[in-house]
């Protein structure tokens, strides 16, 4: 693992532009497969369209939970968490300049950063298509090591920008609110919330406008 001092300015400018490409096209693409779900809640399986109360992960499914043919949204959906796979590698590297990490801090951020992406892209490939232990074992065993990673930039970038880092510490509240709620659910077996899809929603965004922010800066260096 690659555990080098900052990239230069041209690098950097490049990351962040890979970094705020990977944040459009998963909303572009996630907007679409919304717009192309055709129904189906885990708390109304006759509903039409997508609703509040739709998961992300609903989205992935080929066939939709009303029964109807989501070929083309699960593809969108697939194309939106790639997306956000891929430009988190960048964005980890912007950071890494930005906060001038090297040694184990960048070793730790890495780490974490990189089981965080191999579990969206597990996320996006075996929804609806792989056993559920997949989907369920990739978000309770990278979920965390992502927000870990998520959570020592928010925290390292607090001298470099409290605007941005109380951004990051909104989508880190919401996400483990998030990620503690799907474990009681997945583990325990706690009854299903329908609130849970909405704080997924805001935790998405909370993290996106962190991830946005930070790039941005990242294009001034």
């Amino acid at each position: 693992m690659d555990t080098q001092a900052a990239s230069p300015p041209d690098a950097t400018r490049s990351n962040a532009v890979l970094s705020l490409l990977g944040v459009v096209v998963f909303l572009g693409a996630g907007a679409f497969a919304a717009h192309a779900y055709p129904g189906g809640t885990h708390w109304g399986r006759d509903t039409s369209g997508a609703h509040l109360t739709t998961f992300f992960c609903d989205l992935l499914r080929p066939v939709a939970l009303n029964g109807d043919d989501n070929a083309a949204g699960a593809r969108a959906a697939q194309l939106a968490l790639l997306a956000l796979a891929l430009g988190l590698g960048p964005f980890f590297r912007v950071a890494q300049t930005l906060l001038d990490l090297s040694g184990w801090r960048l070793a730790l951020l890495l780490t974490g950063a990189y089981a965080g992406r191999i579990a969206l892209i597990l996320v996006a490939a075996g929804t609806g298509r792989l056993p559920s232990v997949i989907h369920d074992g990739s978000i309770l065993l990278g979920g965390p090591l992502g927000l870990l990673a998520l959570t020592l930039t928010v925290g390292w970038s607090w001298r470099l920008s409290r605007p941005i880092a109380l951004t990051g510490v909104f989508g880190l509240g919401l996400g483990l609110w998030n990620l503690v709620q799907y474990a009681r659910e997945a583990v325990l077996h706690a009854p299903s919330w329908p609130g849970l899809p909405l704080v997924q929603k805001a935790t998405m965004l909370g993290l996106l406008a962190f991830v946005t922010l930070l790039s941005l800066r990242g294009l001034r260096r």
